[in-house]
Formats: structure tokens, sequence, C-alpha cells
């Protein structure tokens, strides 16, 4: 009996010190969990931080972008439409000088003597030819001779439908004013 008792025992210590480890590694296990779980807290606190933090650079940044292409885009408009200013003005002066241009030919051509003669449909003889050298000046240079000679029939039929005389008419007024084409 004594071996039983004895062995009884010895199965209760067994299982004590069993029951012991058990409840020690626990214990240690919730304890490293508790640890792991704060430092990982903490950890991810930090990375929300920089990552708030460099979402907000980024934001920032972008804004100076933004402001950049902004400042860059109103100075481009301000170079295009100062440019157009230029050009407008530049036609308006070109136009002005051709125009004082148009005059002083005539006034030497014609010795100061000029004759306002007018056509049945009502259109001045310089109304005319002016059309019909604006129409010249404006063919190409590199034209043909046959070319040439088609692009000047063209005009004088446009000529003559625009204000509504012959085709006699305009080569006696281009014949009057020595206009060879």
């Amino acid at each position: 009996m004594k071996k039983i008792l004895l062995g009884f025992l010895l199965i209760i210590a067994l299982v004590a010190v069993s029951y012991y480890g058990a409840v020690r590694t626990d214990s240690r296990v919730k304890r490293e969990y508790k640890s792991g779980y704060s430092k990982g807290e903490k950890e991810a606190l930090a990375q929300k931080s920089r990552a708030d933090s460099l979402e907000s650079s980024l934001k920032q940044a972008r804004g100076q972008f933004e402001d950049s292409l902004k400042i860059l885009a109103m100075s481009h408009d301000a170079v295009v439409d100062s440019l157009q200013n230029t050009i407008t003005s530049k036609d308006r002066e070109l136009a002005a000088a051709a125009k004082a241009r148009k005059v002083q030919t005539a006034r030497k051509s014609d010795g100061g003597a000029r004759k306002v003669t007018t056509t049945k449909s009502g259109f001045t003889h310089a109304q005319i030819l002016d059309f019909y050298r604006s129409k010249l000046k404006a063919l190409p240079a590199d034209l043909s001779a046959y070319e040439r000679r088609v692009a000047l029939n063209e005009i004088r039929d446009e000529t003559t439908r625009k204000f509504s005389i012959t085709t006699k008419d305009l080569d006696s007024i281009r014949e009057v004013n020595k206009l060879t084409e």
C-alpha cells in the first residue's frame, strides 16, 4: 500500500508540476502577446503618423505645382495676348500704309487730275481696278504660263460678275489704266 500511496503522490506531484508549468507558460505567452501587441500598436501609430505627414507634404507640393502651373499659364496668356495685339496693330499699320501708297501711286500716275469715272453698275473704275489688282497680287509666283493664263481668265470672270460689267468694259478699263495683265 505504501507503494500505491507513493505512486499516487508521484502522479499528483507530476500533475501539479505539469499544471504549474502550463500556467506559467500561459501567463508568459499572454505577457508576450500583450507586449507584442503594444509594440505593434506603437509601430502602427508611428507609420500612420509618417503616412499622414507624407500625405500632407504631397498635398502641399501638389498645391505649389498647381500654383506654378497657373502662374505659367497666366504669363503665357499674357504673352499671347500681347502678340495678338501687336499683330493687330501692325496689320492696321500695313493696311494704312498700303492705302497711302495706292493714293500716292494714283496721284503720280494721273498727275493730280484724276477723273472719277463710273460704270453702268455704279462702281468706279478705281474700285474695279483695286479688286482686279488685289486678285493679281494674290496669285502665286510659281505658276506655269498655262496656269497663269487660266488664273487670269478666272480673275477677269470673277471681276465682271462681281461688278456686273462686260468683259469688253473690263478690257477698256484695263487699257485706259495701262494694265497689261
